[in-house]
């Protein structure tokens, strides 16, 4: 009895883990094909064999091809051009003068430039999944270059663990880990000198440049992008070879001919009980008694059309963009999905960009430039060791975004800076410009058109306005007279009924929304609130009256505000009811964001602070109500 009950506890106990675990790390019959990554060896085991069939891809298929262009499109366009961040303008500009000049022989092979090295760099990036290059210099100058190397040229042979160090997949270590060696060899496989079956040259690791984006701890060799869906590719590549032979298939006349004498109605050749056929499009041959042809029913495409879309998405997903910049079609493009599509990739390039391009890349370079400058002696010496780093720092500017809304983002860009939120020199460097090398070229534009004596044509534009912390929001709204009273100069105003208008920030359009409540609504301010003539503020004539009561009533902001003496013509246009729409300034204390049944984006202001009131030509709130004896309270 003791032993089954025992028996029975071991088998329960031996139960619960599994009762208990995760799905994802379970067994059973769904696992059975179950495929792991476990360590980097994963990556190095199969990272040639990937490569060699990503730049298949690229090479011989369209999709291959154009997810290429665009990935090295988007991740360097025109190039990633750095900007010296030494404090003297003087140094800063001879500088960049001196690396402009530079860049033309960037290149050792003199196929490009510098900014053509990185489009390059970046193309081995995405299809080889690193990449590779040697310092060299040029015979004639000594200024430093680049030579591009096939990443495979990095020997995966050379692996080894010794005394002082140790090597993996051509990358060599100290014990403390840092890379102090590449093993390179003179040539690719099939190469005309790979024959020749030389021995790999162990380079200074401060001679090379190896750029790869990392997927797990401890990988010293890059991966493609194609990785993931090369498999789906090829499967993608024998589905469109089957739907074009159908498309052709349908497009021919073929079938087996019946001939109980032995006859034939066609024209052609007969070899091996098999007669080659030819017919004219559209013809209607008769055909004797005793013979008839069969053709074959074409089996139908089974959706195939719609796989197609969906495995073109998916390879477009796994390689980082978007189905429209994978395959070129931008027929169900909108706005919205423009500018989701724009916001998802950002973060992604970017990360690419500042992450391995720059940091991988153009940092050397610039590092190795300006080491240059200084044993050529056009930096001194003693003025670089007393602030090395003053020479060596450089902010990179990638290229710049397209707008997919030019006039929107602008508007939003110039809130930005106008609330404080953003600076110029930031929002230019995002367009992809130096924001010195602007204002420079603005100052001469205008030096030049002072000289020859035209005038701006925005020589009239009134000033930027002041900046705040937070800044004053302006709200319109309309009123009406029939509150007039003549002897104490008074008048009542529906100053705000809440209704939405539209704002901008640095996402684009908005609406926002007032809460208006007596809890919402900051009256803090109204003893001495002036009445304003259309928010303007730097003089007194501006100041048409004060403000002498407000409340809130039956969901409108309702203020009683009397008109001065000094604005005789604007009290008898009130009350003539030429004058009728109101303004607030407000500030906001608090507020929520959301969306509205069609996905816009709507701003309510909880809770908010009046500032001043103003008289306005236009109003904006189209809820606003007159306020007269027949809805008085």
């Amino acid at each position: 009895m003791l032993s089954r009950l025992a028996a029975l506890f071991r088998r329960s106990t031996s139960l619960t883990p599994a009762t208990r675990s995760l799905d994802a790390a379970g067994g059973g019959r769904r696992w059975a094909d179950d495929r792991q990554a476990v360590s980097p060896g994963v990556v190095y085991n199969g990272a040639a064999t990937i490569a060699a069939r990503a730049q298949h891809l690229a090479l011989n298929t369209a999709i291959g091809a154009r997810i290429t262009d665009s990935l090295v499109g988007m991740l360097i366009g025109a190039g990633i051009v750095p900007r010296s961040k030494h404090p003297s303008p003087n140094l800063r500009e001879a500088l960049q003068a001196a690396f402009l000049a530079w860049t033309d022989g960037a290149d050792a092979d003199g196929r490009t430039d510098f900014y053509g090295l990185q489009a390059l760099f970046a193309r081995d990036l995405v299809i080889l999944g690193e990449a590779l290059g040697i310092w060299t210099e040029d015979p004639r100058t000594g200024a430093p270059q680049v030579r591009r190397l096939h990443p495979e040229q990095l020997d995966r042979s050379v692996s080894w663990r010794k005394a002082g160090g140790y090597a993996l997949q051509g990358v060599e270590f100290d014990l403390s880990g840092r890379i102090v060696a590449y093993h390179i060899r003179p040539a690719m496989p099939g190469d005309a000198l790979a024959g020749m079956a030389l021995a790999p040259e162990r380079i200074p690791a401060s001679e090379v440049i190896h750029a790869f984006r990392p997927l797990m701890p401890g990988q010293v060799r890059g991966l493609s992008w194609f990785a993931t869906v090369l498999l789906t590719a090829k499967e993608l590549d024998a589905t469109l070879d089957a739907m074009i032979l159908r498309t052709k298939i349908a497009a021919l006349h073929a079938g087996f001919i019946t001939d109980n004498e032995g006859g034939s109605p066609y024209d052609g050749a007969s070899a091996n009980g098999a007669q080659e056929v030819a017919l004219e499009p559209g013809s209607m041959p008769v055909l004797p008694a005793g013979k008839h042809v069969d053709f074959f029913p074409l089996p139908d495409q089974g959706g195939a059309s719609a796989l197609v879309t969906d495995l073109f998405r998916m390879i477009a997903a796994g390689c980082g963009v978007t189905f429209e910049a994978a395959t070129g079609n931008y027929s169900q493009v909108n706005y919205s999905s423009a500018r989701m599509a724009k916001m998802d990739l950002r973060p992604f390039i970017e990360g690419v960009q500042h992450q391995v391009i720059v940091f991988g890349l153009c940092r050397p370079v610039w590092k190795r430039f300006i080491r240059w400058q200084v044993l050529t002696g056009r930096i001194a010496a003693a003025t670089y060791m007393r602030d090395p780093a003053a020479f060596e720092v450089a902010k990179w500017l990638p290229p710049a975004w397209p707008w997919i809304d030019p006039e929107g983002e602008a508007k939003a860009a110039q809130v930005a800076l106008q609330m404080n939120l953003r600076s110029r020199s930031e929002i230019i460097a995002e367009r992809g410009y130096d924001a010195e090398e602007v204002d420079a070229e603005i100052a001469a534009d205008a030096a030049r058109l002072k000289r020859l004596g035209v005038t701006p044509a925005d020589a009239t534009q009134a000033p930027a306005p002041v900046a705040r912390a937070v800044p004053e929001m302006l709200f319109r709204a309309d009123f009406r007279p029939s509150t007039v009273n003549e002897q104490a100069r008074t008048v009542e105003l529906i100053a705000s009924t809440g209704a939405g208008v539209t704002r901008y920030d640095i996402e684009g359009p908005f609406r926002e929304d007032l809460a208006v409540s007596s809890a919402a609504i900051d009256l803090g301010r109204l003893d001495g609130m002036p009445l304003l003539d259309s928010h303007q503020q730097d003089s007194l004539d501006r100041v048409l009256g004060a403000v002498r009561a407000a409340r809130v009533e039956g969901g409108q902001l309702i203020v009683t505000v009397e008109v001065s003496g000094r604005a005789e013509a604007i009290w008898r246009d009130i009350k003539a009811g030429i004058i009728r729409n109101v303004s607030v300034g407000y500030l906001p204390l608090s507020w929520k964001d959301g969306l509205d049944a069609k996905g816009a984006r709507v701003r309510t202001v909880t809770r908010w602070e009046l500032r001043e009131v103003s008289l306005v030509p236009v109003g904006a709130d189209p809820a606003a109500q007159i306020r007269g004896n027949q809805n008085a309270a």
